[in-house]
């Protein structure tokens, strides 16, 4: 493993969130623009740990935890309005599989649209207020006196190995008596998921249980969807067979969810 590896990796991901952010900003953006700045942010987070066990200097350290903080605040003002679309169009789906044309079902997918022209409308300006741009920068120049010793990198990325395989199974343990819990399972997937595609990375070696991992994360995510969607439709009163019917559709792919983790489990611990 060459130490510059690291360092690539993260240049890489900071670029993307750079080159996004900006596109974003500029209006030049596509249905890919947020989740690709997300994806980055995500990876970013699971190369902390080892950053913080390297050759830091304090004002290095300050660096990084202004950077933290604020790509964590983009983060967040970017999910609503993609958390959104997802639902506006589970909600399509839905009303598509039912052939249900009934005006409350229309009108919350309205209220949605709504909802979302509104956060859009202010998105540009929100993230335009946030420093990221000279946050990225900072950090970019900072990496460039970073110490990484080989030695220390191994044995920190096999502790968080160890640490989030070892989360993930007590969530699973946990799954199995308690299935409403599949969203914490669900953190920690991912969380255990970006590990390894770091320590894939940095070692130049495939991982074989990184496209099982991916498979489990997105079932995880559609069922995380219907829940969501139950609650939504619920809090906006829509048809009663409407919330029934999605209701069912979360139970069901929250039944599979669980049967895909618990007989794939070799294949991704």
């Amino acid at each position: 493993m060459r130490m510059k590896s690291i360092k690539r990796f993260i240049n890489g991901h900071l670029d993307i969130v750079h080159l996004q952010y900006c596109n974003l900003c500029n209006h030049q953006s596509d249905s890919e623009t947020i989740h690709q700045i997300r994806v980055s942010i995500r990876h970013l987070n699971a190369t902390r740990c080892i950053l913080y066990k390297t050759d830091i200097s304090e004002k290095n350290k300050e660096i990084l935890k202004n950077y933290q903080k604020i790509s964590k605040h983009l983060f967040e003002t970017l999910s609503h309005p993609r958390d959104l679309e997802v639902q506006i169009r589970l909600a399509q789906s839905i009303q598509t599989n039912l052939d249900h044309r009934q005006p409350d079902i229309t009108l919350y997918i309205d209220k949605l649209r709504n909802e979302e022209r509104t956060l859009t409308g202010h998105l540009i300006n929100t993230i335009n207020q946030q420093p990221i741009v000279p946050a990225i920068t900072a950090l970019k120049q900072s990496l460039k006196s970073y110490k990484f010793k080989r030695e220390y990198l191994v044995e920190e990325i096999h502790r968080q190995y160890k640490k989030t395989r070892k989360q993930l199974k007590a969530s699973l343990n946990r799954l199995n008596t308690h299935p409403e819990s599949f969203h914490k399972t669900r953190v920690k997937l991912k969380k255990y998921r970006y590990i390894l595609e770091l320590e894939a990375h940095l070692f130049n070696k495939k991982n074989t249980r990184l496209k099982t991992l991916k498979a489990a994360q997105n079932k995880l995510g559609n069922t995380n969807d219907l829940f969501i969607a139950a609650k939504l439709m619920t809090q906006h009163s829509v048809n009663s067979e409407v919330i029934e019917y999605t209701k069912l559709k979360y139970q069901t792919s929250l039944s599979n969810t669980i049967h895909f983790l618990f007989t794939r489990k070799n294949q991704y611990l």
